[in-house]
């Protein structure tokens, strides 16, 4: 009997953004594709199908919260880097865990899912059991992706954004 390996590209951890001040979500008139051009986007290579997305706060102290909101948007036209509408993907709380980083910054450790989503998304480690918990998603046929994060706080540190997919 002979075997068969499969190899797929897998895309590494990007910094993708780092959040220093509380950011509200996006009101229904604000999500006109003019505004992801203020934004911090992900652009999406067009070989990805998911996503992955891991959050770490700089604070040093764990149980830190918030609200990470996760936005997407088409290219009406990309030659032009312009957007179509911006859409809501879905909403996560956030609660910084112990697990340190490389970067020295302390892992989200609990993500729960309190908005729905309009395709399935995992969750690993999202429990709060200290490790580091991780968003995985289809990107639904977008092209960028953004996320905005609520700071319960609005303290003296930041939140990091990290995406992967396949």
């Amino acid at each position: 009997m002979s075997s068969v390996t499969i190899k797929t590209k897998h895309a590494p951890w990007v910094n993708y953004k780092t959040s220093v001040a509380t950011e509200a979500a996006l009101g229904v008139t604000e999500r006109k594709g003019i505004a992801v051009n203020n934004e911090t986007y992900y652009v999406i290579p067009e070989a990805m199908n998911n996503l992955e997305a891991r959050i770490s706060c700089t604070s040093q102290v764990a149980g830190k919260t918030g609200v990470a909101r996760f936005y997407g948007a088409r290219y009406l036209n990309r030659k032009n880097d312009t957007f179509d509408d911006i859409s809501l993907i879905g909403t996560v709380s956030i609660t910084s865990g112990t697990q340190v980083a490389t970067s020295g910054n302390l892992y989200v450790h609990q993500m729960v899912l309190t908005d729905i989503w309009i395709t399935e998304v995992k969750v690993a480690d999202g429990l709060g059991n200290n490790g580091m918990s991780r968003l995985a998603f289809d990107t639904s046929g977008y092209d960028v992706f953004f996320i905005r994060i609520e700071d319960s706080e609005s303290g003296s540190y930041s939140w990091l954004s990290e995406v992967s997919g396949w």
